[in-house]
């Protein structure tokens, strides 16, 4: 995979593919390579307004966009985020990041807020009361104890209240409910399931690419694929979708990128090595040995070393770079 380590990089990584089997396949792949696990950005299944929305498709999506905000801001611990996504998800809409700040409650240890405001704020915003926070959008109340699974998040959090000052707030163990490291504060996304699928039209919706850090790298698997099927998803759109469209093809357009195209091997692609048997290339640019003196039928036999360079040089005359 042609994609460079996101620990060298200070902002975030986006990885499109044209459908969600090769999504799925890069997710692999760049799970294999990079410092990070990579974070996957799912399309909804269903059209707006189609039942309620998927819960993990919800948590995967509201998990990206939480990350590329703290990358953007500054606040982000560990490596850059590397994001795959399939084209159709990215076409889909999400909710502006002035929306999802707007959205955002922070709570912090030793600030005054009531927990019968708190607990109303949460009904009010889609998370469900529950005896016990064990699920993503999950919250319960007991005395002066409120536990709340944010959407997106890997855990829930206990928030201890003195009065109407927040004691402590900790992480909590959703198998066990025991509390575990303390927390300075936690930020809470308080917007309805429904509003992060079907943003509303104004000031809401926009793209994914939109929430992406400035210097951003976007990465394009099989670009000739992407054009094909942007065109057919301006062909089918509605004139609302169609703008959408074309406003996801200028943003790849002017994005700082990396396109990666697979190579058709023989010789009738792009890449044509023509070495024999695998045996005779395997080690041999470690090791540095010649060639058989001789080939097939006896005649003379080219270095499966010179045959390599050949090739790649053939291949550079027509790509600015050839990773290996």
């Amino acid at each position: 995979l042609g994609l460079p380590s996101s620990g060298n990089l200070r902002t975030g990584v986006l990885v499109v593919a044209p459908d969600a089997k090769l999504a799925d396949a890069l997710l692999l792949d760049v799970r294999a390579f990079a410092q990070a696990p990579p974070l996957e950005f799912p399309a909804w299944p269903h059209e707006p307004g189609e039942g309620p929305p998927d819960a993990d498709v919800l948590g995967a999506r509201i998990a990206v966009l939480e990350a590329l905000r703290a990358t953007r801001e500054g606040r982000a611990a560990g490596p850059a985020p590397v994001v795959v996504v399939s084209l159709p998800a990215l076409a889909q809409d999400v909710p502006s990041p002035a929306v999802l700040a707007a959205a955002t409650l922070r709570l912090e240890t030793g600030a005054d807020h009531p927990p019968t405001a708190l607990l109303e704020h949460l009904a009010l915003s889609g998370f469900v009361r529950v005896p016990s926070a064990e699920s993503p959008g999950e919250f319960a109340g007991r005395g002066g104890v409120v536990d709340v699974f944010p959407f997106g998040a890997a855990r829930a959090v206990r928030i201890d209240f003195f009065g109407d000052t927040i004691d402590s707030i900790r992480a909590l163990d959703p198998a066990t409910q025991r509390s575990a490291g303390a927390l300075a504060h936690v930020d809470l996304l308080c917007l309805q399931p429904e509003r992060v699928r079907d943003p509303v039209p104004t000031g809401g919706p926009c793209l994914l690419s939109e929430h992406l850090p400035p210097e951003s790298l976007v990465v394009l698997v099989e670009p000739a694929t992407l054009s094909a099927r942007v065109a057919l998803l301006k062909a089918e759109a509605s004139a609302a979708g169609r703008a959408r469209v074309r406003r996801l093809d200028a943003a790849l357009s002017a994005a700082r990128r990396l396109d990666l195209s697979s190579l058709r091997l023989g010789r009738e692609g792009d890449l044509d090595l023509d070495v024999g048997a695998l045996e005779e290339l395997r080690g041999v640019a470690a090791r540095g040995e010649p060639a058989p003196a001789r080939g097939k039928g006896g005649g003379p036999r080219v270095d499966p070393q010179k045959r390599v360079a050949d090739a790649i040089a053939r291949l550079a005359t027509r790509a600015d770079r050839v990773v290996v």
